[in-house]
């Protein structure tokens, strides 16, 4: 093995394990972000049906 292998592949190594670890960070606070929006997008749905509802119930009462 030459000696450009010898000192091309541990750099090579490191860059691939940097940008797997990237991904992997990225990955996660991006799905956590979007996980988390669309818990409160549902929480809004429910108190928007709670108070259309509530609003009927009034109506024929």
């Amino acid at each position: 093995m030459s000696i450009r292998f010898k000192v091309i592949v541990p750099y090579l190594l490191l860059t691939l394990l940097v940008a797997v670890t990237g991904v992997y960070v990225v990955t996660r606070l991006v799905a956590g972000s979007l996980n988390e929006r669309l818990t409160n997008q549902l929480l809004e749905a429910g108190r928007v049906v709670s108070d259309a509802l509530a609003r009927q119930e009034l109506k024929h009462v």
